[in-house]
């Protein structure tokens, strides 16, 4: 075999690692864990203040149901009077009381009661504000570093 050239070596299947990629893996997963954090506790965040939103609409609901039971019950139970009228500052009243009352809910102390009223005489309709303060001040939330303002109303109807 004097006529054959010679044979080269066959390229390597997994060629050597460059020397300055070493622990790139580790920064990715890194980055990707802080990533992942950051979301979680956004949504985290978006969790307390949906679950704060729906106290307030409890508290909402149990207003309104008061307010409409604050009517006169001689007058409501006499058959002189066909229908009974709810008036407007009563429900404001009552709404004012039930959050004055509120000792178990010690975040009642930042609710406001935007309007308290009985639009058409057979229905209260109260409406509560809050501002709910987020746990943690996350770049990701700063357009709401003072909080998140929302809102609940209710409705409830003499029958």
């Amino acid at each position: 075999m004097a006529g054959e050239a010679p044979r080269r070596a066959a390229p390597a299947r997994f060629p050597r690692a460059v020397a300055g990629d070493d622990g790139s893996v580790s920064v990715l997963t890194l980055g990707w864990i802080v990533v992942v954090a950051v979301a979680l506790l956004v949504v985290a965040a978006a969790t307390q203040v949906h679950l704060d939103r729906l106290r307030l609409l409890a508290l909402a609901d149990e207003l309104a149901l008061d307010a409409a039971d604050s009517i006169d019950g001689d007058l409501y139970y006499s058959a002189s009077s066909p229908s009974v009228r709810l008036d407007a500052a009563r429900v404001r009243d009552q709404a004012l009381a039930g959050l004055s009352a509120d000792a178990a809910r010690p975040w009642v102390e930042d609710v406001t009661l935007i309007e308290a009223d009985a639009p058409d005489g057979e229905s209260a309709r109260v409406v509560l504000g809050r501002v709910v303060p987020l746990p943690w001040n996350l770049d990701a939330l700063a357009p709401w570093s003072d909080g998140v303002a929302i809102t609940a109303s209710a409705t409830a109807r003499v029958s």
